[in-house]
């Protein structure tokens, strides 16, 4: 008989035992006091399949590359529970194709405002075209180190930043 007793003392005086069964004892064998199946952890020893471990493990890649392309189960529906399903599954097909458009619509709108404003600044409405050839103007001013070429550091420096850096010609 596989079972274990706990005594807990309370301040009041009482105790208390409780005997500790396995899940799967049956109603019976807990009031007889029996108990047939035994306990064991650890790794089991029977294997599931006569598949070579390399086939196995085949197998297993071609479950999850080819996991994609399988198909969900059919729920099993009512006539009346489907129309219920078709109805609000297109509903909210026809909600997302509003908020859809909204944000469409919205961004066209924007983009077009954009459009407007760099030909006007193109063709110079008040200076002549100079605002946009500034804005637009790209020159490599500053000579960088490349990435590559940096100190490599395992740590992050003591101070992050020095906020006393003046630069010194």
């Amino acid at each position: 008989m596989l079972t274990n007793t706990i005594k807990l003392q309370s301040g009041l005086g009482l105790s208390l035992s409780q005997r500790i069964m396995p899940a799967s004892a049956s109603i019976s064998s807990m009031m007889a006091g029996t108990i047939s199946s035994q306990f064991t952890r650890g790794k089991r020893t029977k294997s599931k399949s006569t598949m070579s471990q390399g086939t196995q493990r085949v197998v297993g890649q071609l479950s999850v590359m080819s996991a994609a392309r399988k198909q969900p189960l059919r729920l099993k529906l009512t006539n009346e529970d489907l129309v219920r399903h078709q109805v609000v599954h297109n509903a909210w097909a026809m909600l997302q194709k509003q908020k859809r458009q909204v944000r469409e619509e919205k961004l066209t709108k924007q983009f077009e405002a954009m459009q407007s404003a760099m030909e006007d600044l193109k063709h110079g409405v008040e200076d002549g075209g100079v605002l946009f050839g500034f804005g637009s103007k790209f020159e490599k001013t500053k000579k960088r180190v490349s990435l590559e070429l940096r100190v490599p550091t395992e740590y992050p420096p003591n101070q992050v930043w020095n906020h006393k850096y003046s630069k010194s010609d």
